[in-house]
């Protein structure tokens, strides 16, 4: 019960330091991990706590600071097109790009003003957006 409430909570792994309490993990411990599809991961000696925290707290930094250097290419690319002439499909494009997803600029009626792919993999961003209008209007239901 204690894994699976671990794992419904939404942990990323479950880390167990085998030692005098457990030589080698319980089948049960591993097996509910397993149809959890919670990681496991054994440690076969002696870790101090201090020394995994800081390992998780250097790769959450770096993972934030690769962030803000890819933001901060975002803004520089978009300042540039617009500053070169370009307007919003270029801006659109470079988001697009970035993101790995079509982004849309709509009214706020809903009408589509511009659409941009991202790449020749992408499906087509006119496809994409009557999809997710689709389904927009399914929630909403019909007109009162």
């Amino acid at each position: 019960a204690f894994v699976r409430d671990l794992a419904e909570r939404g942990i990323a792994a479950l880390v167990v330091e085998l030692g005098p309490r457990f030589a080698r993990l319980p089948a049960a411990i591993v097996e509910t991990a397993r149809s959890a599809g919670l990681p496991l991961v054994q440690l076969h000696r002696e870790v101090p706590f201090v020394t995994v925290t800081e390992e998780v707290h250097t790769e959450i930094v770096n993972g934030h600071y690769a962030l803000l250097q890819q933001a901060e290419e975002v803004h520089r690319r978009c300042t540039e097109a617009l500053l070169g002439g370009g307007g919003t499909p270029q801006v659109l494009g470079i988001l697009a790009e970035f993101s790995g997803n079509p982004v849309f600029l709509e009214t706020a009626d809903g009408q589509l003003l511009y659409a941009a792919g991202a790449g020749t993999e992408c499906a087509d961003p006119l496809q994409v957006w009557e999809g997710l209008r689709g389904r927009a209007a399914d929630r909403e239901g019909p007109p009162a």
